[in-house]
């Protein structure tokens, strides 16, 4: 007999089990949305953090828009290129101006180092050591570069006028619209270099 009443269960007995009491119920029901809650929260994080680390796009999509990036921040460089996409004006060399460049630089450099360099081709991976090493040494000299050498011997912006002039195609309607932009744009070029020039001269240098 007692071996009956200890081996078998009731329906009763199993109904009580497995079904809560009135009780137990909205407590049991708060426990298992707090958990799941948690868990949604932890899964969003992680996407964020993985989206956050793993590169936007493929390497050598990132190195396109960099270089398009640059061209426009220095439509000199542009020039000399062959690319006269931004013939008709100069860099912008005021405060703002430098700041936001300066702001591209640190960025395009952090988007660089979220590729594994290991995974990509012989070819990528020294292309983007190189631009890794162009970015950072930009980032670096970046007061050197703007407050101690506007002029030198040999090259500064007070011929780099000339240059960049010499290289513009002159040859469509365009062409000749872009020569009279850039001259137009001179004088304030001009102010922003003796701006930099009277910044360098209160900068103190390590």
């Amino acid at each position: 007999m007692n071996r009956r009443t200890r081996s078998q269960t009731s329906p009763v007995q199993a109904t009580l089990l497995y079904n809560p009491s009135p009780q137990k119920g909205p407590i049991m029901k708060t426990l298992l949305t707090a958990r799941f809650a948690f868990l949604l929260t932890c899964s969003l994080l992680l996407s964020v953090h993985s989206s956050a680390q793993s590169p936007p796009v493929p390497i050598q999509d990132f190195f396109k828009s960099y270089f398009e990036e640059n061209l426009k921040d220095e439509p000199e460089n542009a020039t000399g290129v062959g690319r006269h996409d931004y013939d008709d004006r100069w860099s912008d060399l005021s405060k703002a101006g430098r700041d936001a460049h300066l702001a591209h630089l640190r960025s395009r450099l952090a988007d660089l180092n979220k590729y594994d360099f290991a995974k990509l081709s012989e070819q990528d991976q020294l292309s983007a050591r190189l631009l890794n090493y162009e970015l950072t040494s930009q980032i670096e000299s970046n007061d050197i570069s703007t407050h101690l050498l506007r002029v030198g011997q040999l090259y500064g912006f007070h011929n780099r006028v000339y240059l960049t002039m010499d290289r513009m195609p002159a040859r469509t309607l365009k062409d000749y619209q872009n020569i009279l932009a850039r001259l137009h744009g001179i004088p304030a070029l001009i102010d922003q270099n003796l701006a930099i020039l009277d910044e360098a001269i209160g900068a103190v240098f390590p």
